[in-house]
């Protein structure tokens, strides 16, 4: 099957570019968005939990002590899904980056908002989190030191793209428009 894009040219700066900005951007911002979603729902629970007395911390429909757990304990937190979404962000922004220049601003942006949630999150959000080893953080590293690589591939493909980034001035044309005294 033929791609419509095969190769990176005016076309695919109009259409896919836009697009891929906009992703990073909202990949930047979920992080504030998952809190509000999910923190949103544990409230909620909590609430109907209580029967809406909220006032009273002494009240639950709670019979055991597990289920009352269960219900005012925040979500596990989800190692992988932190570093999937750290290494998805690094490899966009370098992959595409030297010719959607933009890209490095919204994934430094992701990151931040991503460490201030977290910090924020693993202090008041989130239940204790299990004894991680470091082993899980070496894979990262590991496969994020073969980013620059792929940017350097990639720039070097599409800033030698005669189809998009050329130095040719017709200076035949440029003359025929200026008009005569």
């Amino acid at each position: 099957m033929r791609s419509q894009y095969p190769d990176f040219n005016d076309t695919w700066y109009e259409n896919i570019a836009p697009q891929l900005t906009q992703t990073m951007f909202i990949a930047a911002i979920y992080p504030y968005l998952e809190i509000i979603i999910f923190g949103g729902i544990m409230k909620l629970k909590v609430a109907l939990d209580k029967s809406c007395r909220c006032c009273d911390k002494t009240k639950t429909k709670a019979t055991t002590t597990q289920l009352f757990v269960n219900v005012h304990a925040g979500p596990e937190y989800m190692m992988h899904f932190k570093y999937s979404s750290i290494l998805t962000q690094v490899y966009v922004s370098f992959m595409y980056g030297l010719f959607i220049p933009i890209l490095f601003p919204i994934a430094a942006f992701g990151i931040l908002n991503m460490y201030i949630v977290e910090k924020g999150g693993l202090l008041w959000y989130y239940r204790r989190p299990p004894m991680y080893d470091d082993m899980l953080q070496r894979y990262a590293l590991q496969y994020m030191k073969y980013a620059p690589v792929t940017m350097f591939i990639f720039g070097y493909w599409a800033h030698g793209n005669t189809g998009i980034f050329f130095n040719k001035v017709d200076v035949t044309t440029h003359y025929n428009d200026v008009p005569n005294p």
